[in-house]
Parts: structure tokens; sequence; C-alpha cells
């Protein structure tokens, strides 16, 4: 179930109600760091087979998902996988950093904005990497909503969560948030994945590629104060200033 409410001018008594959970003895909002112990490795932006058998016709089987329709489904975005042999890294993460430099002739001028370094529609194998992390929670945290928040991430970037996509960004200056909170296990580990394509560009300058800052689960009540669930604006008119506040509060539980 889910009610939102906007209150206008009315962050007392927003504070109110939080308070008042507080008051109950409930841990109102909790921010848990995730930029440790994630698996990297890189993937590629046309074959399917060096993809992990993500993406292409004949590459990926389909299940059936909870509302009885087909969806793509890969190995790649399960539990199951193995990942042993991929590499351990400790966000923030640039793998174009991480390449060799070099000089590409024809397309010299175009490159160098970026770098020199080979990673863009010429080079495939070097523009999808692919990071997965295994999340286990704690049985009391099932009634919690919890949010999972990324500050940025180079470049088209699609989120998974135990199989499920839950969400995508397509801009790599812009930082964003799913709640995850109905995909989630509390019996069992979680995994997380994230696909990023660093293929396009959206400067001339070097813009890297990768989850490139930090990542981490917010934690609240079902009465909460969503991520940037506040506005203020200033009015003037005739000399007078008005401020404007808008807050939003999300009434939810976990389904």
């Amino acid at each position: 179930m889910t009610m939102r409410t906007r209150i206008i001018g009315g962050f007392l008594l927003a504070s109110l109600l939080l308070t008042s959970a507080a008051a109950q003895g409930q841990n109102v909002r909790k921010i848990i760091n995730l930029d440790e112990g994630w698996k990297f490795h890189l993937g590629h932006a046309r074959d399917p087979e060096k993809n992990f058998k993500y993406g292409g016709h004949g590459a990926v089987d389909a299940k059936l998902s909870n509302d009885g329709l087909l969806k793509p489904y890969a190995a790649i975005l399960t539990a199951g996988f193995d990942d042993r042999e991929w590499r351990t890294l400790r966000l923030p993460h640039d793998w174009a950093v991480e390449l060799p430099f070099v000089n590409p002739g024809a397309f010299e001028l175009f490159y160098a904005f970026h770098g020199y370094k080979p990673i863009g529609l010429h080079y495939p194998e070097n523009s999808v990497g692919w990071y997965r992390k295994r999340l286990s929670l704690a049985p009391e945290d099932a009634h919690k909503r919890l949010v999972l928040q990324f500050d940025g991430v180079y470049r088209d970037c699609k989120v998974f969560v135990n199989g499920d996509c839950v969400g995508e960004n397509k801009s790599g200056y812009n930082g964003f948030a799913f709640d995850i909170s109905n995909y989630l296990h509390f019996d069992k580990p979680n995994i997380v994945v994230v696909k990023v394509d660093a293929t396009q560009y959206e400067g001339w300058w070097y813009e890297g590629a990768g989850i490139y800052r930090h990542v981490r689960l917010i934690q609240t009540d079902g009465v909460h104060i969503p991520v940037n669930g506040t506005y203020v604006r200033s009015d003037i008119e005739n000399g007078n200033a008005t401020i404007r506040l808008e807050t939003t509060i999300d009434i939810l539980r976990a389904v």
C-alpha cells in the first residue's frame, strides 16, 4: 500500500510525524555505505556471447515475472552466477582510466578529448562494465523501506536486484535512487547487479566509465521523507520575500 502526501509550508508537521516515530523507539533513517565488496568485469557492447549472454536473440532466456509476463533473463543477474574470478574492488571506480593509451589515427582529435582511452563506439570490448554485490539484510528489517542510492554512474546503466530490473539511468552526471524494498530477501543473501554502458559521450572532456561515486542503502520506517523530498523556493514581490517549503511524506509498507 502506498500513500504520498505533500505538505506546503509544513516542515513542522513533517518533523512532528517523524519525531513521533522516533519517540516510539523506531530508527527513523539509517544510511549504510555500500562501497566495499563489489565484483567487476568488462562485458561487450555488441556481442552477447562476450557479454555474459545478456542481450541478443538466442542468448537470453525468458522467465515468468511476478505479474505472469515473460521478461529477459540471464544468469549474470542471479545469485547463482559464479563471479569468483571477477576482480574485487571498492567504489568509487573508473575502469576507463585503467585502460592503456591509444593513438587511433583518424579519430585522434576526438579521442584526445577523452584522454586517448580506447572506449566508445570503436571499442565495444571496453565500453560495457558489470558490477555485482551480495547484500545480506536482517529479518527484523523486513518491515522497513530500503532505497538504493547512487551518487553517480557513467554512463547508461541498469540496476537489477535478485534478477529484477529496478530502474535505469541515462546520464553520467545525475545522482539517482530506487526503492528496492519489495525486491529484497531477508532470509538469504541478495544480489545487486549494475550494468554500465559507457559507449556514448556527453562532453568533449575526459568522462571516465563506471560507478565513479559512492553507493549507499537508505533505511527508513514506513512514514518518512523520501530522498529529495523537500523543496524550498523564494518568491519576491513588491520588495517582499516569501519562503515556500514543500515537504513530501511517504506512508508505505513493504508488500
